[in-house]
């Protein structure tokens, strides 16, 4: 039987090589040592028949080699932060245009995806490598390698970097959070990782404001960033809560977020807070509109916990929406709870 052949450069780019179409996905398997015993005697069989197929083996096993011998590196955090980002746009954009199981049905289930996951870990693999080899760019670093701009909790940067403005940080994308717990009860230690022409790293803690900008960016960002990164970025922000613009991102989530974690952690810190006319609002809305049990059962504690304190509602409108709620929520203890706040809103 004659195979069909396409043609192959070789690795020094030159000589171009005849390779068994039929073969080409096993001779990649066979030297990854994931073939089954049955293709390997008849990848052994073939080769010993075909000299272009044994060269191309040849390459295989010292592409691998060469692959295992190099000692693992970690990856720069921008360049990963950078490449997830992308991945997932692309991701996301290809599902929309295109319906399900469509290359299934142009392709099928064979050897198109078999062969589609080799090459996607070899280029995954290939482009770590090149990564440490070509220097990146696009993240602010030229071919000398200059060194990340660092924000420290002073303010002032060990480079050109400055002081950051809010406008500065909410244009930016950020490209990682970490924490390290500080010692008693003093807030975290937090750096935060920006995408900004010349990469910039902010550190210090949220009392800092160039760390509370950072974070609020996240926050003012809608669903870009993931539900895990916004928590993360509440909790850190919940000692700045007094302020004006960290109270209105909270509300703003407690409202708007479509993650009920989120809504519950955002509630948590508002409760915190020194009671306003705007956080009020917020928290009557939630009681009035959310759809999850729980954050309505905060809403309402948080109302009550500011009535006790010696701030009932005085509003008429303010007090039909919990009446309202006490009448109508599906929830035994909202419903209690509205009763209790209505009797202590309510002038004697």
């Amino acid at each position: 039987m004659i195979e069909e052949t396409q043609i192959r450069t070789d690795e020094s780019g030159g000589e171009l090589i005849e390779v068994c179409r039929t073969m080409q996905e096993r001779l990649v398997l066979y030297a990854a040592d994931e073939a089954d015993e049955a293709e390997r005697r008849g990848v052994e069989a073939h080769v010993r028949t075909c000299s272009s197929c044994a060269a191309v083996l040849i390459e295989e096993r010292q592409l691998i080699a060469a692959i295992v011998a190099e000692p693992p590196k970690a990856p720069d955090a921008h360049l990963l932060a950078n490449c997830r980002a992308m991945l997932g746009e692309t991701l996301d954009r290809e599902e929309a245009k295109r319906p399900a199981n469509r290359l299934a049905s142009l392709f099928g289930r064979g050897w198109f995806g078999m062969r589609l996951a080799v090459s996607a870990a070899l280029l995954v693999v290939v482009g770590f490598l090149a990564g440490r080899i070509v220097p990146v760019r696009g993240l602010g670093q030229s071919s000398s390698s200059s060194p990340v701009n660092t924000v420290s909790e002073t303010g002032q940067a060990d480079t050109a970097a400055g002081m950051l403005n809010p406008q500065e940080v909410h244009s930016t994308n950020v490209a990682g959070i970490t924490q390290t717990p500080s010692s008693g009860d003093a807030p975290p230690n937090v750096q935060v990782q920006l995408n900004t022409q010349q990469p910039v790293v902010v550190q210090g803690t949220v009392n800092n404001d160039n760390v509370k900008n950072a974070l609020l960016s996240t926050l003012q960002a809608g669903n870009h960033y993931g539900p895990d990164v916004r928590l993360q970025s509440v909790e850190l922000l919940k000692p700045r809560c007094g302020d004006a613009d960290v109270s209105q991102a909270m509300c703003r989530l407690l409202r708007t977020d479509p993650n009920a974690a989120v809504r519950l952690k955002a509630l948590d810190a508002l409760s915190g807070a020194t009671p306003s006319e705007q956080v009020e609002q917020a928290m009557l809305d939630a009681l009035r509109q959310d759809s999850n049990p729980g954050v309505r059962v905060e809403a309402v504690n948080a109302l009550l916990g500011i009535a006790h304190s010696g701030q009932p509602l005085h509003s008429p409108e303010d007090i039909q929406i919990v009446r309202d709620r006490m009448q109508r929520d599906p929830n035994n203890y909202v419903r209690l709870q509205s009763a209790a706040l209505v009797q202590d809103s309510e002038p004697r």
